[in-house]
């Protein structure tokens, strides 16, 4: 995914040129055309559902299966609720030291959303998005029954 936005070093994520909420809506409204998976351009200027995000999602899903050499199924789109239990502990943890570190050097602003606000534990409507997203969290994709 890194490569389709032009990123090559972990830095350059703030670089990241985003679609703007003209785009988007535009798409929504069905008066542009779909967006492109090379470059991409992600709307990450809210952390509610669009057709834009959606849109992106299924091209990345067809270009990972190629890239890949698999074919995703919809047999299971949900998390585990260990898996959950395991992810909401993190979370808690990373909040907590984000806000210490903020403290303590005195950064202004308000810290990210948590990861939970994107509902990582519930099933996904599109089988396609949950399966890159769980070889992405380190999910073998031969150990797992997809």
């Amino acid at each position: 995914m890194n490569r389709l936005m032009g990123i090559k070093k972990d830095k350059e994520i703030s670089g990241v040129d985003c679609a703007t909420e003209e785009e988007v809506d535009e798409f929504e409204e069905g008066t542009t055309t779909a967006p492109k998976i090379c470059p991409m351009h992600p709307y990450l200027n809210s952390t509610q559902h669009t057709s834009w995000n959606d849109a992106l999602c299924e091209m990345f899903v067809e270009h990972f299966e190629k890239e890949e050499g698999v074919e995703l199924t919809p047999d299971n789109k949900g998390m585990r609720e260990d898996d959950v239990q395991l992810w909401v502990t993190e979370e808690e943890r990373i909040a907590k030291v984000a806000h210490v570190i903020k403290l303590h050097y005195g950064i202004p602003g308000k810290l990210p959303p948590k990861p939970s606000s994107f509902h990582f534990d519930h099933a996904h409507k599109s089988h396609p998005i949950a399966k890159p997203l769980l070889a992405l969290g380190g999910v073998s994709l031969r150990k797992t029954h997809f």
